[in-house]
């Protein structure tokens, strides 16, 4: 049998950036290279972009590549078909313990200095320098705005919650708004949270919308490119379950120890019945995961989390019932549970949708917990799948001819009850019985919501990926 352990500093640590890994968030290198290239072919307008999502999903590394990639060359002003306005990018990580915004600015004062020393006039470079030495702010900004008009400039800000709010002010009115208003700088801020503390109309108005901003996990393919990159030899859907759907530090984790295990045991073949003997190593991983994820989550809350984590969006009435359930407790009047759900929502880890209307628990996170759950107490977490689609079918029994987000979330429910019961049959008859139930109720753009969740290129992956092929193909003869 191979011998597996859990390496717990390669889980608490992520992998440093390495520019030859990276791999996939075309579609965040993109948002800023558009930006970049309006800069540098016409006049434009500063703006902020706020990438967020939680622990190990990249953040860092974005910024990291942006800044490898729009850092200051001398080659990209002596280049044949060098732009009008050449990049610079100075990157600042926001460190665990509090510091001043003089700190702040200082360090990026330092990395111009470094970037730029061979571009700066020889009066701009001692004009920097003696700005710095005397930790004159002011000027030091003043500087930064006046070379964001010769040069496209990044300015990239990096673990932004880690930041008192005393400090974010001030970084916001005296450095942000500035760089934004007065100068065209092109701002990018990445964070746990979705909304950081704004509070300058000025720099509101040039945040770009969150939902573009939102860091999502990496799709099935995105983990096979990572796992490629990385020189893993592990198939994607067997390293999918462990990753909380597609974190890419967890991915880095995981096949690093299937990596490991595989050297232990040349002869080891990865399949269902190996993870089965090992199920006890493969949950310490994903309790760990937890941990770290959960690390400055509320502890008093904890049970929430819990309750809810097989929902994938709630309001109050979900909170309600699945509370009820798992605690068996009496009813509690409505501000009972809006005190929850504003406990809730300052964390990192839950947050308002506006798609959704509805409060949804990081799918990182709900995935990593139930997928704990499922290998530590499967018949747990087939009770709570039941409550999640009894509560559903009853809603979807109280408005008919609106029940396509219940019924959608009914088919998801069941596809998930089947990986811990494994009864084909059962999941081919709720199936089917859901699908029913919508063709029959619902009509037009109601019942397409419905079709489109089992489209392979827009669909619903997650509900997808969990229903197994034979019933994928009957359920679509169902529909058409």
């Amino acid at each position: 049998m191979v011998p597996t352990t859990v390496d717990l500093k390669r889980i608490r640590q992520p992998r440093p950036y390495n520019a030859t890994l990276f791999v996939n968030r075309e579609r965040e290198i993109d948002i800023i290279a558009l930006k970049v290239q309006r800069a540098q072919t016409s006049l434009s307008t500063g703006s902020i972009i706020n990438f967020w999502g939680v622990q190990g999903i990249g953040k860092t590394w974005i910024l990291k590549e942006l800044h490898h990639r729009y850092g200051y060359h001398v080659e990209q002003a002596s280049a044949l078909f060098a732009p009008a306005r050449p990049t610079f990018a100075l990157f600042y990580s926001f460190p665990s313990e509090s510091l001043t915004i003089d700190q702040v600015v200082s360090a990026l004062a330092d990395e111009a200095l470094s970037q730029l020393s061979v571009a700066l006039p020889a009066e701009e470079h001692i004009e920097l320098l003696q700005a710095q030495a005397a930790h004159d702010i002011d000027t030091l900004v003043k500087i930064f705005v006046r070379l964001s008009h010769r040069f496209v400039a990044l300015i990239l800000l990096d673990n932004t919650e880690q930041t008192p709010s005393s400090t974010w002010e001030q970084l916001e009115t005296r450095l942000i708004e500035r760089l934004v208003t007065a100068g065209q700088a092109l701002v990018v801020i990445a964070g746990r949270r979705q909304v950081p503390r704004w509070k300058r109309f000025e720099v509101r108005r040039r945040v770009t919308d969150t939902d573009q901003s939102y860091i999502p996990p990496f799709d099935k393919l995105a983990i096979a490119r990572q796992l490629e990159q990385h020189q893993y030899h592990i198939s994607a859907d067997l390293v999918l379950p462990y990753t909380g759907g597609g974190n890419p530090h967890l991915v880095d984790a995981i096949g690093y120890h299937f990596a490991t295990w595989a050297k232990q045991a040349e002869s080891a073949v990865f399949d269902q019945d190996w993870l089965e003997r090992h199920r006890a190593t493969l949950v310490q991983f994903l309790r760990e995961s937890e941990a770290q994820l959960l690390k400055t989550f509320p502890k008093r809350l904890s049970h929430v989390l819990e309750a809810v984590a097989p929902l994938r969006f709630y309001r109050l009435e979900a909170l309600r019932f699945m509370l009820e359930q798992a605690q068996q407790q009496s009813k509690q009047p409505d501000l009972y549970y809006l005190n929850i759900l504003r406990d809730l929502e300052p964390t990192d880890i839950v947050w308002w949708d506006r798609n959704q209307r509805a409060y949804i628990t990081s799918p990182v996170v709900r995935q990593l917990l139930g997928q704990r759950q499922l290998l530590g107490n499967s018949e747990d977490f087939a009770v709570k799948h039941r409550w999640a689609s009894d509560m559903y079918w009853s809603w979807a029994r109280d408005l008919p001819t609106a029940s396509e987000d219940f019924i959608s979330e009914i088919l998801f429910h069941q596809a998930s009850l089947y990986h811990a019961d494994h009864d084909l049959e059962r999941l081919r008859a709720a199936t089917h019985e859901a699908l029913v139930f919508a063709k029959e109720k619902l009509t037009g753009d109601r019942f397409m919501v419905v079709r489109k969740q089992f489209d392979e290129r827009t669909g619903d992956h997650e509900f997808l990926d969990l229903l197994p092929e034979a019933i994928y193909s009957e359920l679509l003869e169902e529909l058409d």
